[in-house]
């Protein structure tokens, strides 16, 4: 029997100890997964995405948020990190409550995991809304990434997202 050498962390002081596997067991690990169509994930997560978009631009923050999963993590500069569908839910009604709330995005691209179980997708963006200290009305550039992880439904949702500002520019 053919046998694969391994090291094995032990111990507080971090110790490398060798251990000793049969070849087949390195194997076994790892299943190998078929790969998943990724002109098929594409296509749905930008109709996730396009979706999502035209619901927030409709100012209906319900259909904004309805591809999240119930334990989704919203990560917005400037403002505490909302965990739960229900607590993004809450910061989403009052943006889009602000008369002066336009979101343009732009540079859109999907990544797929080879497996075809989750997928990002991301874009820069132009947010006009009002400012809530000044009540003057600003623009804001930036990036926005979400993150999908497939369901046991067999459906994509947005576990997390992280929506950065960039930088003035002069």
């Amino acid at each position: 029997m053919k046998t694969v050498r391994h090291m094995l962390m032990t111990g507080a002081m971090g110790i490398l100890a060798p251990i000793m596997l049969p070849a087949d067991a390195v194997a076994q690990t790892a299943p190998r997964v078929a790969p998943a169509d990724p002109a098929a994930v594409t296509s749905e997560i930008e109709a996730l995405a396009r979706d999502h978009i035209a619901a927030f631009n409709a100012r209906d923050a319900v259909g904004a948020t309805s591809m999240q999963t119930s334990d989704y993590l919203g990560i917005f500069h400037g403002m505490p990190n909302t965990l739960g569908h229900e607590a993004d839910l809450a910061v989403t009604k009052v943006q889009v409550a602000d008369p002066a709330m336009k979101l343009v995005i732009a540079n859109e691209h999907v990544d797929v995991a080879l497996a075809g179980d989750m997928a990002t997708w991301r874009c820069t963006y132009r947010y006009t809304y009002t400012d809530a200290s000044t009540k003057q009305v600003r623009v804001e550039f930036g990036n926005y990434v979400i993150g999908f992880k497939r369901q046991p439904d067999g459906k994509m949702k947005a576990a997390w997202s992280v929506v950065s500002d960039t930088p003035a520019t002069s």
